[in-house]
C-alpha cells in the first residue's frame, strides 16, 4: 500500500516535525487539490499520525478526515455490518441510494394532501396526457373521498380511511368499484413518489357487480328528449343529444368535437371521430338521414357541450323535461332522485342497437362505434325489434315518435 502522508523535518520555530498529505476533496483558490500540513514536537507522534492518516485515507478517502468521532464510529460499524453480511467491498453510498429509493421520505406525515393531489392531477393531465374529462372525474372522486374521510394531511390516510371507500352503505357496487380504482391510483402514485409506504387498496378485491343489460331509449323518449333540447337553452344542447343518439359519440368525444369534423355536404355524410377510449384512432361514423334532419335545425355551438360546468344545469333540465329523470328539490341545490330511467351511455347504447337493427353486422358497428365486435355481440344483438328500429329512424323535428 502506498503512503499518503509524508513525515519530514519542519521549519516551524516551535515544532520539529511535520506531516503533509494532499486532500483532493478540497481545493485551493487556483483549483489545485489542497495540501494539508500538521505539526508535531516529537518524531514518534508524527509517525503515528502519518500511519493513522494512511489507514483512513486508504479505506475512506480524505473526506473521512473531516468526520468527528461519532461519524467515524458509525462508518466503521457500517463497514463491519456489510462485511459480516458478505458485502465487504460494497460502497456505503450505494447502500444509501438503495435505502433512499425503497423507503418513504422522513417526516412527511404532516404534508397537505391537497397539494399532493394537485401535483398528481397535473401529472395525469400533462405528463400522461389523459383526457380532460377523465382527469375531472378522477378529481371529483378523490375530493369526495378526502371530504368524507376528513383527510387533510398524509397521516390521515390510514387503512381504515381507504377501506371505507369499499364499504359505504347506500352506494351502488359499481360506484364503489370506480371510487376504489380512483383512490388506488392516487395511492399508487404516492407510493411511487415515496410519500407513503403502502397502497392499502392494492390487494383489496372490489365489490362484485351484477351483470346488467344496456338500457336504450324508445322512439317516444328520443323525440321527447330532442324536443326538450330544442326548446330549452335556445337549443344549445340539441346538437349534443342528436349526435349522442344518432352517431353514438361518447360525451368525452362530443365535448371535444370540432365543427370541421362533421361533414354534411358530402354525398356520404360522415362524422370523423378522434378521441374517446381509443384516442389514437380515427373512426368514421355515417350520418343517417334522421341525424341530418336534427343537425339542420340545431344551433352550432363550440364546444358542443361542457357538462362539467357551463351546461351541467341545462343537461339536467332537458332530461327532466323529457320525463327521463325526476328530482325533488331545486336542480341547482340539494335534490332527491324520485325516478331515473337515464343510464350512463344510454344514448350510445341506443345508437349501437339502432345500427345493429339496420346492418346486422357487429364488425361494421364495432368499427363505427370504436368498440370491439365481442362487446357488440354480447350486449346489443337483441335490444331493438324491427318495429322499434323503424320508429327510431322516423323521429323528426316536430313529429312525435
Amino acid at each position: 500500500m502506498g503512503s499518503f502522508a509524508t513525515v519530514q523535518p519542519s521549519k516551524h520555530p516551535r515544532y520539529a516535525w511535520e506531516v503533509q498529505y494532499i486532500d483532493r476533496s478540497r481545493r485551493e483558490p487556483g483549483g489545485r487539490a489542497r495540501r494539508v500540513t500538521k505539526y508535531f514536537t516529537a518524531r514518534e507522534a508524527a509517525d503515528q499520525a502519518a500511519r493513522t492518516l494512511d489507514r483512513t485515507i486508504s479505506t475512506s478517502g480524505t473526506v473521512a478526515l473531516a468526520l468527528d468521532a461519532k461519524a467515524r464510529a458509525d462508518f466503521f460499524a457500517a463497514r463491519e455490518v456489510l462485511a459480516e453480511a458478505g458485502w465487504p467491498k460494497l460502497a456505503l453510498v450505494d447502500v444509501a441510494r438503495d435505502f433512499a429509493t425503497r423507503c418513504v421520505r422522513p417526516a412527511v406525515s404532516d404534508e397537505r394532501v391537497a397539494v399532493l393531489l394537485e401535483e398528481f392531477l397535473r401529472v395525469k393531465r400533462v405528463d400522461e396526457n389523459k383526457s380532460p374529462r377523465w382527469v375531472e372525474t378522477l378529481k371529483t372522486r378523490l375530493n369526495s373521498w378526502l371530504r368524507q374521510q376528513h383527510i387533510a394531511r398524509l397521516h390521515d390516510i390510514t387503512r381504515q380511511s381507504c377501506l371505507a371507500v369499499r364499504s359505504r352503505e347506500g352506494v351502488g357496487a359499481r360506484t364503489r368499484r370506480n371510487d376504489m380504482a380512483a383512490v388506488s391510483t392516487f395511492l399508487a402514485w404516492l407510493k411511487q413518489e415515496r410519500w407513503v409506504n403502502e397502497n392499502f387498496l392494492e390487494d383489496i378485491a372490489p365489490p362484485q357487480t351484477d351483470a346488467t343489460s344496456p338500457r336504450v331509449l324508445t322512439a317516444a323518449q328520443v323525440a321527447a328528449l330532442l324536443e326538450a333540447a330544442r326548446r330549452l337553452g335556445n337549443g344549445r344542447l340539441l346538437r349534443f343529444f342528436a349526435l349522442g343518439i344518432f352517431a353514438g359519440l361518447r360525451p368525452s368525444e362530443l365535448e371535444r368535437l370540432p365543427e370541421e369534423r362533421i361533414h354534411l355536404t358530402r354525398q356520404n355524410a360522415v362524422v370523423r371521430v378522434i378521441g374517446g377510449k381509443r384516442r389514437q384512432r380515427v373512426r368514421i361514423v355515417p350520418v343517417m338521414p334522421v341525424l341530418r334532419a336534427w343537425l339542420a335545425i340545431a344551433p352550432k355551438v363550440q364546444p358542443i357541450a361542457d357538462l362539467a360546468s357551463r351546461d351541467r344545469l341545462l343537461f339536467d333540465q332537458v332530461r327532466q323535461a323529457a320525463g327521463l329523470v325526476q328530482w325533488e328539490g331545486e336542480l341547482q341545490s340539494r335534490r332527491t332522485t324520485v325516478f331515473n330511467h337515464w343510464q350512463a351511455d344510454i344514448m350510445r347504447h341506443t345508437y349501437i342497437s339502432l345500427r345493429m337493427g339496420i346492418t346486422h353486422d357487429e364488425n361494421l358497428v364495432a368499427m363505427e362505434a370504436g368498440n370491439s365486435p365481442d362487446v357488440i355481440h354480447a350486449h346489443y344483438l337483441s335490444l331493438l325489434t324491427p318495429a322499434e328500429t323503424r320508429a327510431l329512424l322516423a323521429v323528426r323535428p316536430g313529429r312525435k315518435g
